[in-house]
């Protein structure tokens, strides 16, 4: 189970994480940007209830997920009353879009993430102990902050831990 003391454990902030809506200075690689504007035209970012404490609610999580050193980014959207939560993980040519959340859009804004930073040890919802070889999304709902789940990237997509 989640708490808060994990929240604080995980979010020992080496990495880039911008909350709610992301300001007027982040943008995206224009890889990513050029990607979200041909396939979901009209999206916009999907802004965190306000029943989201801090530590999960936002709209762009950046992380290293992959592990190559590089950037990647996680994007919670909505276009046409459909919401996604859609990573984008670095690779030579620019970047590998990878859906992990395609729901109503109300559903997907109900939900907050965060990071699980490498080499944190973290207990997961099947009370494994497991010690992250690389940055992890964990998704949680915002409503009752139970069911979080531990999201690890292998073998080109995302899966629960």
């Amino acid at each position: 189970m989640f708490s808060k003391v994990s929240a604080a454990c995980l979010l020992a902030l080496g990495h880039i994480v911008v909350n709610g809506q992301p300001g007027q200075s982040f943008q995206l690689p224009s890889k990513v940007k050029i990607y979200v504007d041909r396939n979901y035209p009209g999206w916009r970012y999907l802004s965190p209830p306000a029943v989201c404490e801090s530590d999960v609610r936002r709209s762009v999580l950046i992380g290293d997920f992959n592990g190559d050193g590089t950037r990647d980014y996680v994007l919670k959207i909505e276009v046409n009353n459909n919401g996604a939560l859609i990573a984008f993980i670095s690779t030579r040519e620019g970047y590998r879009p990878n859906i992990i959340i395609k729901e109503s859009a109300r559903a997907v804004r109900d939900i907050g993430f965060t990071i699980g930073h490498k080499g944190t040890r973290v207990i997961t919802s099947r009370s494994r102990s497991v010690m992250l070889r690389n940055d992890v999304l964990l998704v949680e709902s915002c409503a009752t902050r139970r069911d979080a789940n531990y999201w690890v990237y292998k073998n080109g997509v995302f899966e629960a831990l």
